[in-house]
Parts: structure tokens; C-alpha cells; sequence
């Protein structure tokens, strides 16, 4: 079945795509976004009208990533660790860099990524940190950056945030990508 609508104004149109995104969202089971998730099925990139909102989404998760957005970091090594995760433009890495540090910590190598290797970004629990932190319960606010260096896997406050940050970031690393090409 296909609806067709047709409202005033760009910022309505946003505004109500915006919205409806998040409706399907509440409707959807966990299984049913998992498979929505996988099968790559998402209401985005579609001609210039998604082109023009997928820049304005990049500008704002490119300031919001430089300034550090706090998580909960969980370290192959089992620890979870509150963090920030933060884009550092000049390098093009997106890092986590720990809240609190310790003395002991000044020999530990900081975990990131550059952007441009992020072969995938993967919502759920399968991956070495939270097997290690055994937080399976918590599946649905857990997000994992996998790239060749190393994967960095997060979690964030609620499933919401979890898919509107992953969303966020498969447009930002993207954009980055096809400047590069």
C-alpha cells in the first residue's frame, strides 16, 4: 500500500518524516528492526530532497562527535568504561577517550578508528567487549564501529538513541567515503 502526501513546506515535510520514523520505530518488534537492520531496508538516500538532510545530519553529528558524546564504552578486555566518544576533524578518527583516567593509564594505546575504515557499524551485542562484559540483557542500546585496527563497542542510554546514532553515523561515514572516491 503507498501514501502519498504532500505538505507546504520542506521543514514539514522533515518534520513529519522525522516522526514517522520514530512511529515505525515504536511499532516495530526487536527481531523486525534486527532483520530491518540487516537487510539495510531504511527510510533514507533517496534524491536530492534526502541529500540535503543527510548533509544538515552530518554537519550536526560532526559537531555533536567534536564536542564528545558520552557512553558506555565496553573494553575487549571485559571492563565497562564511561566514555566519550569523540571526532577529531584534523586526523579524521573517531576515538574513545575515558571520563576519568588514572595514573596507571598513561601506557594504555587510546582506541579509535579512522573513518574512512569503519567497514561496518552494527547494532546488538555480538562482539568480543560485550560477550567479555556479559551484558547480552542489554542488547537493544548497544552498537559496535568495526573496522581493521580495532571494533569499539558502545552503549548508549536508551534503543532510541542507539538507532538514531547508527543512522547518524552510516550517512556521516558515508559522506565521508564518497568524498574520498
Amino acid at each position: 500500500r503507498t501514501i502519498c502526501l504532500q505538505l507546504p513546506s520542506k521543514f514539514s515535510r522533515d518534520w513529519f518524516f522525522e516522526r514517522f520514523q520514530l512511529v515505525i520505530d515504536d511499532v516495530l518488534t526487536e527481531m523486525e528492526k534486527t532483520l530491518r537492520a540487516k537487510l539495510k531496508w531504511t527510510l533514507q538516500g533517496r534524491g536530492s530532497v534526502d541529500g540535503q538532510r543527510s548533509q544538515a545530519s552530518m554537519t550536526q553529528l560532526k559537531e555533536l562527535l567534536s564536542r564528545g558524546l558520552q557512553v558506555l564504552h565496553h573494553h575487549p578486555n571485559g571492563r565497562i568504561i564511561q566514555s566519550y566518544i569523540i571526532f577529531h576533524e584534523t586526523t579524521n578518527r573517531i576515538t574513545i577517550q575515558p571520563m576519568e583516567t588514572s595514573i596507571f593509564d598513561f601506557s594504555r594505546k587510546q582506541m579509535g578508528l579512522d573513518v574512512k575504515d569503519i567497514a561496518e557499524i552494527r547494532p546488538g551485542t555480538p562482539s568480543i567487549g560485550f560477550v567479555r562484559s556479559n551484558i547480552s540483557d542489554k542488547q537493544g542500546e548497544c552498537l559496535s564501529l568495526i573496522g581493521t585496527e580495532c571494533t569499539i563497542d558502545i552503549q548508549l542510554a536508551t534503543p532510541k538513541a542507539r538507532d538514531l546514532l547508527a543512522h547518524k553515523l552510516k550517512l556521516f561515514i558515508d559522506s565521508w567515503k564518497s568524498r574520498e572516491e
